[in-house]
């Protein structure tokens, strides 16, 4: 059966999409926003739509020597790599909790004298209203070492700090993941890669969003989701990512 001009442009627009997004595609051929969803759905259920897609990413694999192993490899890496390489929170010790009988501990001496030489600087009227360093808990102070259990000050909680790695040496996961980054007036920004909707982009190449599927509804029911949308079903499976990683599994 031959397609017609609109559907042929339709095909293009899916396999030209980096997340063979069905609605986005319709709307770029031409369907209007009110129908693009409904035309779409209708569109991707023929076969020889079906059999035109396969055809075009056939040929577009071999005209750039990409195969769909490559792109789901991508996809799949994105999807799984470890956020930590990139940037991470890391709770340590407050300046109380190692310091002898809990009180503020400095670093070394120097750090200590650059603190005594601040406040005999400050104006005399500051300076009788501030309270003048004192050594107290000593030196040694490390903020990565374990909160003290008993430290008075964090109750144990310690300090959360914010780290950035170093993406110099990256596995192919955290590259994938690493989308540059940004200075604002707070600082550094690590920018990242959407890891839920590669995940998404892995599930349509695995084919895991067929026509009709059926989950565990209400009371363990059955809930029929044939008349989904794509983008539906997209928000579904965020839903049940989101449940997942709340659940620590």
């Amino acid at each position: 059966m031959t397609l017609s001009a609109k559907v042929r442009r339709f095909v293009e627009e899916y396999v030209a999409s980096e997340d063979l997004n069905a609605t986005q595609a319709a709307l770029r051929a031409g369907y209007s926003k009110k129908t693009a969803r409904t035309q779409a759905s209708q569109i991707m259920q023929k076969p020889e739509v079906q059999e035109a897609i396969t055809a075009a990413m056939k040929a577009r694999s071999k005209r750039t020597e990409i195969t769909q192993d490559d792109v789901l490899r991508r996809w799949f890496e994105l999807a799984n790599a470890d956020p930590n390489e990139l940037t991470s929170v890391i709770v340590g010790s407050c300046r109380f909790c190692h310091g002898t009988d809990h009180q503020y501990q400095w670093r070394d001496e120097a750090e200590f004298k650059k603190a005594q030489e601040a406040h005999l600087e400050l104006p005399d009227a500051q300076r009788v209203k501030s309270v003048a360093p004192v050594i107290g808990g000593g030196f040694g102070y490390k903020w990565r070492l374990a909160p003290h259990p008993d430290c008075p000050r964090c109750d144990g909680i310690g300090r959360a700090r914010t780290v950035i790695r170093d993406t110099t040496d990256l596995s192919a996961g955290g590259k994938a993941l690493f989308a540059g980054v940004k200075e604002t007036q707070q600082g550094v920004e690590i920018k990242m890669h959407d890891q839920a909707a590669a995940l998404v982009n892995v599930a349509k190449h695995l084919g895991m969003f067929p026509n009709k599927v059926e989950h565990s509804g209400p009371d363990g029911g059955p809930v029929t989701i044939a008349n989904m949308t794509e983008e539906q079903m997209e928000a579904r499976l965020a839903e049940l990512m989101t449940k997942h990683g709340s659940n620590g599994s």
